[in-house]
């Protein structure tokens, strides 16, 4: 799936408009248009802010991570609390899950 795929595809997901997400990165609407129709491509900083408004990685939107049982992991990880994560990542260390 190609970059702008995933990007409709998220964006719809979270209920969102193109204007919304073009608010919420701080450009321009027609920008963000040209990103959803492969017209243009994001820059590195532009990624990052998109990453964060839809809240999956930079990686599954440029396509090195393909498994969304991924993305859903690392979304749940995003929503814990700072030391629920520290417990987590202990038990993962400790492999006591």
């Amino acid at each position: 799936m190609e970059l702008s795929d995933r990007l409709k595809q998220i964006r719809t997901e979270r209920g969102l408009t193109q204007k919304q997400i073009a608010d919420i990165i701080g450009i321009y609407l027609q920008s963000y248009r040209k990103y959803e129709l492969g017209e243009r491509t994001p820059g590195k900083k532009s990624l990052e802010n998109i990453s964060k408004a839809l809240n999956v990685p930079v990686g599954y939107l440029v396509g090195e991570v393909e498994n969304n049982d991924e993305v859903l992991l690392i979304e749940l990880f995003r929503n814990l609390s700072d030391s629920e994560k520290v417990k987590l990542l202990n038990k993962l260390k400790n492999n006591t899950l």
